[in-house]
């Protein structure tokens, strides 16, 4: 009932179901990437557990190859004598930090643009005063 009630509120804010359906798969995907682990090689290396049914979720969801993502969470580039790039490893826990970030990331910009869509559908219209007129700023 609360979930045809979202539904019904989105398509009465003119979202068209494509819309609708990137916002639910994104929804759902930074669920999923909350519960995607990372074991411990050593003590400075982290890898992704390939085995965990929440990274490959995650990874469709978000259209994602899973070496991508192992590259963008488990690894850092830093330029060494202003030209030389080397790639170091991320021990576990920033990974896991990392993955977080991500997930925060990616749900800051569904949000923001999620606020500022709703905001110039019911922005204030000719004829309409300014005292009548309507914005968020939450959700």
């Amino acid at each position: 009932e609360e979930f045809d009630s979202l539904i019904e509120s989105f398509s009465l804010l003119q979202f068209d179901p494509d819309q609708i359906r990137d916002i639910m798969r994104i929804s759902v995907a930074c669920m999923h990437a909350l519960n995607v682990t990372f074991t411990a090689p050593s003590a400075d290396e982290s890898e992704l557990v390939g085995t965990n049914p929440h990274l490959q979720k995650f990874l469709t969801l978000m259209g994602v190859e899973r070496d991508e993502l192992r590259d963008t969470v488990c690894f850092f580039e830093m330029l060494v004598g202003g030209r030389d790039k080397q790639r170091r490893n991320q021990s576990k826990a920033n990974a896991e930090k990392g993955m977080e970030a991500l997930i925060k990331s990616i749900y800051s910009a569904m949000f923001t643009h999620l606020v500022n869509t709703i905001n110039e559908r019911i922005a204030l219209r000719p004829n309409v005063s300014s005292k009548h007129a309507a914005s968020i700023g939450i959700l």
